[in-house]
C-alpha cells in the first residue's frame, strides 16, 4: 500500500467518524426541538392557567370593592371551585 493509499484509508475513516458525528448531533437536535416544543406547550398552558388565576382574582377585588361583603375565604373558595387550592400555611415549600 502507498502512502497516498494509507493517507487515503486514514481520510476515509475520518470522514466515517465524522459522518457519524454529524448524525448523532442532528438526532440531538430533533430531541432538543422536541423537547423544546414540549416547553413551549407546557409554558402556554402554564400562562393560561395564570391569567385564569389572575381572573379570578381581580373578579373577586372588583366584587369586594364594589358591592363589598366579600373576604378571603370568598377568593379561596372562588379558586377552589376552578380547581385550584392553596398550599398548607403551615407547610414550608421551596421552589
Amino acid at each position: 500500500m502507498s502512502d497516498t493509499d494509507r493517507r487515503i484509508f486514514a481520510l476515509h475513516e475520518e470522514l466515517a467518524i465524522a459522518v457519524k458525528a454529524r448524525r448523532r448531533f442532528e438526532e440531538y437536535l430533533e430531541d432538543a426541538g422536541r423537547t423544546n416544543d414540549q416547553l413551549r406547550a407546557t409554558n402556554r398552558k402554564l400562562r393560561e392557567e395564570n391569567g385564569r388565576i389572575l381572573q379570578i382574582v381581580a373578579d373577586w377585588a372588583h366584587s369586594s370593592s364594589e358591592y363589598g361583603g366579600l373576604d378571603s375565604g370568598d377568593l379561596i373558595e372562588d379558586l377552589r371551585r376552578a380547581g385550584h387550592t392553596l398550599p398548607d400555611p403551615t407547610t414550608t415549600k421551596e421552589f
